[in-house]
């Protein structure tokens, strides 16, 4: 399981980083928020997501903590 901390100390969880990503979205933007713009639109904010929680897995964003092993991390 994945814990992403935030600035404000909300803590999300998931299995994998794009569940991750996508409560994330969720987040930021409200529930839903994907049904108000394109497919195209939604794959480069969510590919924007991913990329920065790879940032931010790697310390290079602050005041993010990002603990834990994703799922796909476990099978191998």
């Amino acid at each position: 399981m994945l814990t992403l901390t935030l600035p404000d100390q909300t803590a999300l969880e998931a299995e994998t980083f794009v569940f991750l990503a996508a409560k994330l979205a969720d987040h930021r933007n409200g529930p839903g928020w994907e049904a108000d713009v394109t497919p195209f639109e939604e794959h480069d904010d969510m590919y924007g997501i991913l990329e920065e929680l790879a940032l931010i897995d790697d310390g290079s964003i602050p005041g993010y903590v990002l603990t834990g092993t994703s799922a796909y991390d476990s099978e191998n």
